[in-house]
């Protein structure tokens, strides 16, 4: 059976059955199987009946093609889309290389187009024997008891005003993954490696920061930092400091790590070009978004929240640049400082402070406000409990 014959069963199957809607013209080779698919959904049509009279092509041709061919059960149709799939890839796949766009190749062999034609009964079944995904622990301990930490494929924003300690959360669930052998890419464009490397020694070996800075620590406090770098050799922790890292280098960088961090997404250019920073973070957060879920990761983005959020009560819409942030988002946190020290019973000296970590948006999970200790000297946040 030659690929023609292939494509004519599978558009013969799929209008039979109401599959058009599943159909992607770009998998096929046949211009005219081709074009039917596209006036097909371009008129919002997903049976010949609805086609009829508002169709650009030949009705009498189309029956012709639906009669000619046929296809008797499910399996038979998902065998003939895994054949044309695999001819599919290797075509993008070849396309990729020769257009230098070998950063896409990941992208084209997840994808699947007969993932939404398995029957329903075997789709369940699967999930039901299927392992049950592996969460990775924040460290956090009231948002990991009621929600199980993190699970990928997820997009999760950190969003708050300049000073509230994002990036200083960000070293923290950095250490706590590495703790659990997740392996980690950084994209900084704020600070140097050696700024974040600092940053993550003083938060794991809990050695205030500006020992490590002026270098001016004990002996003892040297054995640590030694040991911390030894044990970091055993982990996977990639950390980019390029400032003008764009989408496009990212996708391409950080394939094969179980985690990703952003900080922050309004710093992060793309190499397409729009009107406006609107349009371009709407872009960049969905773009993040395929990139979680084709690579089946968890992304974390840092992001500003807008001034307007400190004169009224903050909204998931105060996420500074565009809505699409927190729209494309599975996960949107807050961070804010609250004012009354009083409510926790710790010591807390002149230059800590207690955070909210407020989980405002959790697609799977229960969101609400944790409190946290916030130890600035060696960038730490411990759980309070009240």
């Amino acid at each position: 059976m030659n690929i023609n014959e292939v494509e004519n069963m599978i558009f013969a199957f799929a209008l039979r059955n109401n599959f058009i809607d599943k159909l992607n013209s770009d998998y096929f080779e046949n211009a005219e199987i081709k074009n039917y698919i596209i006036d097909f959904q371009r008129t919002n049509s997903l049976t010949i009946s609805d086609y009829i009279g508002k169709n650009n092509y030949s009705i009498a041709r189309l029956n012709e093609l639906v009669d000619n061919f046929d296809i008797t059960t499910n399996e038979q149709y998902i065998n003939l889309l895994l054949k044309l799939e695999k001819r599919h890839k290797k075509r993008e796949i070849l396309k990729a290389v020769k257009n230098d766009e070998i950063e896409n190749i990941p992208n084209i062999i997840n994808q699947s187009i007969v993932e939404n034609s398995d029957n329903f009964k075997d789709v369940v079944r699967n999930w039901i024997s299927s392992k049950v995904k592996e969460h990775c622990l924040t460290g956090i301990k009231k948002f990991d008891s009621f929600n199980g930490g993190l699970v990928e494929p997820e997009f999760v924003t950190i969003a708050a005003r300049p000073g509230r300690g994002k990036t200083a959360l960000a070293i923290n669930l950095i250490n706590n993954f590495l703790k659990n052998n997740k392996s980690v890419f950084f994209a900084s464009l704020e600070m140097n490696n050696i700024q974040i490397l600092q940053r993550l020694i003083s938060n794991f070996c809990k050695i205030e920061n500006w020992k490590i800075r002026k270098k001016n620590f004990s002996e003892y406090e040297e054995q640590i930092i030694y040991e911390y770098i030894s044990y970091m050799q055993s982990k996977k922790l990639r950390i980019d400091d390029n400032i003008n890292l764009t989408l496009e280098q990212l996708k391409m960088k950080c394939f094969g790590y179980d985690i990703v961090v952003v900080d922050y997404i309004q710093l992060l250019d793309t190499e397409k070009k729009f009107k406006n920073d609107f349009e371009k973070l709407e872009y960049v957060a969905k773009e993040i978004k395929k990139i979680a879920k084709n690579n089946k990761q968890i992304i974390i983005c840092l992001a500003q929240l807008n001034r307007e959020s400190e004169k009224t009560k903050q909204l998931l819409g105060s996420i500074k640049g565009s809505g699409a942030i927190e729209q494309s988002s599975d996960i949107v946190i807050f961070l804010n400082k609250k004012e009354d020290n009083n409510i926790v019973s710790i010591d807390v000296v002149e230059q800590d402070e207690i955070i909210y970590f407020d989980v405002m948006k959790y697609r799977e999970g229960r969101v609400g406000k944790i409190i946290l200790h916030w130890k600035k000297s060696t960038y730490t946040f411990e759980n309070v409990d009240i």
